[in-house]
């Protein structure tokens, strides 16, 4: 109050001290702070009265909560409600319902797995209990913020990541400028700072982080510059070049934008708008895109560019075992877009995040999906990602193996050795698992030959995406704008 701050907020949330008091599940005290839920609550009572002692009786305080831990014995929603309406007689102005203590952090941070809006209905819940406002987050922007606030869900919603990903979201969401907004993808690399040590940044802003240094600067010389390829690294860098007083065809092969992006948006069809957002700002910045339009070097040399930036992705890889040419054997991006479809049971060969999203799928569908994986299953994924793939592949009941692999593919399923890396040990490790179909998600293979055929021809020749390497989203569309500030 005395730095002129407009309100206190306390955190009686997500795993931190006050949480422990009010969890069963942490709360084990015998003395007036444990025991009944009106002792698990006195301290953060006191909290909140010797806070109002401090401020006064017209400075707002806010408190967060937990309206549900999603963890046996923790905090659940009824307990939640009575919480809300002590906290509220306790003398707290708002309350702003989160979820979640560390071992089930992934419902603090709402990603790309949960559909939009998902901790409103706990806002929804204790505001019928209570007179004071409730504050609903948790995977939020402007069209589904302004829905909860309409179904009476809650009185205020917070935004923290959308933000983050556009400063502007308010702004242009007043204007009615919804299609410029740059769509959060909730995939936790704005999380991933923290276990780097390094400061926060995101898969779409490029400027986060670096506020102060980030500049477009105009092109000193505008070019003729070919991008080839329309997934989200290849989108980018058109989207830059052309901001910056550049020339910009861009090429597609395939009928439509999105790259691998694209494939993940038959599963998760919000984040589509990313390629949404990408192709709306292509086409007002003037980049002429050609769809359907494969390109060799030949067709390069004929054009004649200044620049050519080359982002033709990569393919799916194989492995060299018998049977993987059987007809029962398929790749995981064409399950996912609906080119092939599978028997009831499923035995998915890979466990990183491609395996564990085409398992995740087809087992909500009904089907029977065991992983198999040479190492660990979920390896590589960011830590809030694999909490959220692990807890729904468990309670869809997918079988998962770790440091299997197979050694044959039959007709009637996948001969396997559970392989602790050492081949003396194999002996007595070997078990069949039945399957009428076998998904391969292997890894992919980087798609880079026609970049060194254009780099003999256009000494600018820049290659980005996967076809330079694997690559995440991140690193993606970080190269293309990294490339259209460069040329």
């Amino acid at each position: 109050k005395a730095a002129d701050f407009d309100a206190v907020w306390i955190h009686g949330g997500h795993g931190y001290l006050i949480h422990q008091f009010l969890s069963p599940r942490t709360n084990k005290r015998t003395d007036q702070y444990g025991g009944s839920l009106e002792n698990r609550a006195r301290f953060v009572c006191q909290i909140i009265q010797r806070v109002r002692k401090e401020v006064g009786p017209d400075f707002p305080i806010y408190l967060r909560m937990n309206g549900d831990d999603r963890i046996e014995g923790g905090i659940d929603l009824e307990m939640a409600k009575q919480y809300a309406q002590i906290f509220e007689k306790a003398g707290v102005d708002a309350l702003d319902i989160s979820c979640g203590p560390f071992e089930t952090h992934q419902w603090q941070f709402p990603n790309m797995y949960m559909p939009y809006a998902t901790l409103a209905p706990l806002a929804a819940e204790i505001k019928k209990v209570v007179k004071i406002p409730v504050i609903a987050v948790g995977k939020l922007d402007a069209l589904h913020g302004e829905n909860v606030l309409k179904e009476g869900k809650a009185d205020f919603i917070m935004l923290g990541r959308a933000l983050m990903a556009d400063p502007d979201l308010p702004n242009k969401a007043r204007e009615g400028r919804l299609d410029e907004i740059r769509p959060c993808l909730y995939c936790g690399f704005c999380q991933k700072a923290r276990e780097a040590g390094t400061y926060a940044s995101c898969s779409v802003n490029m400027a986060m982080g670096k506020e102060l240094e980030y500049k477009l600067e105009p092109a000193v010389k505008k070019k003729k510059v070919m991008v080839i390829g329309g997934g989200p690294a290849g989108m980018e860098a058109a989207c830059t070049l052309a901001e910056r007083g550049h020339d910009v065809t861009l090429y597609e092969k395939s009928d439509k934008l999105g790259g691998q992006w694209a494939i993940l948006a038959n599963f998760l069809p919000e984040e589509g708008r990313l390629i949404k957002y990408l192709s709306n700002r292509m086409s007002k910045l003037g980049v002429k895109v050609n769809l359907s339009q494969p390109i060799n070097a030949r067709m390069v040399e004929q054009i004649r560019p200044d620049a050519v930036v080359v982002a033709t992705g990569s393919s799916p890889a194989s492995l060299d075992v018998p049977g993987i040419n059987g007809q029962n054997v398929v790749q995981a991006n064409d399950v996912l877009t609906g080119k092939v479809k599978t028997g009831q049971k499923v035995v998915v060969v890979g466990g990183r995040g491609l395996g564990c999203d085409v398992a995740l799928f087809l087992a909500e569908q009904g089907k029977d999906v065991s992983i198999i994986t040479r190492r660990k299953v979920g390896r590589d994924i960011m830590h809030n990602l694999k909490q959220t793939l692990m807890e729904f592949l468990v309670k869809a009941r997918v079988h998962m193996y770790d440091y299997t692999v197979p050694d044959s593919i039959t007709e009637k399923g996948v001969n396997c050795w559970y392989d602790s890396g050492d081949a003396k040990e194999r002996d007595n490790l070997f078990f069949f698992l039945p399957a009428d179909t076998v998904v391969l998600a292997v890894g992919v293979t980087n798609d880079n030959v026609l970049g060194e055929e254009i780099s003999g021809i256009i000494p600018e020749t820049y290659l980005i995406g996967d076809c330079s390497g694997k690559r995440t989203v991140f690193d993606a569309i970080h190269d293309g704008n990294e490339i259209g500030q460069k040329i």
